[in-house]
């Protein structure tokens, strides 16, 4: 790998990319060779939210029968209501600048309140069809609840569900106006 970076960094300054004096000071940073914490520990909390939010959902399709459903969409929401509550509570709101978090576990509790809050609504369009046979409207109420919280809170991993739910929208509905022209 330090080869590889020495090789971009010879590369950069061989097509004048960078000056001589930055190229001195890229070589002598990554001499250094300085190792992020911090980096290492949003990698595990991410990781966390992550496995959190697949065992609530293996949890759930383990025990969808013994738990009963009320009381399944009933802990999510408590859980949800919790990690938003406890993330306007201490966020700033929105700014048009770039926001940062004074603590960064608020950026995580953001994400798994996001990942939360689409596991309710598939849930419970699953289990009680609130929206009967329109799925496009099961998928639009978490991609609106996404773009809010991405902008809100400056979340890019919650940009990207949102983003991710609109491209699911665009083919569920292409989908639907292509069987409608063909009737």
């Amino acid at each position: 790998m330090k080869q590889f970076d020495e090789q971009a960094t010879q590369s950069l300054f061989e097509k004048n990319l960078i000056t001589e004096n930055q190229f001195r000071e890229i070589k002598e940073y990554r001499d250094l060779s300085i190792f992020s914490l911090n980096a290492e520990l949003k990698l595990f909390l991410y990781l966390s939210v992550i496995l959190f939010t697949s065992g609530i959902g293996i949890l759930i399709y383990e025990n969808i029968d013994s738990i009963g459903h009320i009381a399944i969409l009933s802990l999510l929401l408590i859980v949800i209501a919790v990690c938003f509550f406890y993330c306007f509570k201490h966020s700033k709101g929105f700014q048009k600048e770039e926001t940062t978090f004074e603590h960064p576990v608020l950026e995580y509790l953001v994400l798994a309140g996001n990942i939360l809050t689409c596991i309710f609504i598939g849930y419970l369009q699953f289990q009680y069809k609130p929206f009967g046979e329109h799925y496009g409207l099961a998928t639009l109420v978490p991609t609106i609840v996404s773009f809010f919280c991405a902008y809100y809170f400056d979340n890019r991993s919650v940009l990207t569900i949102a983003i991710t739910g609109l491209a699911s929208l665009y083919r569920s509905f292409g989908n639907a106006t292509r069987f409608i022209k063909k009737q």
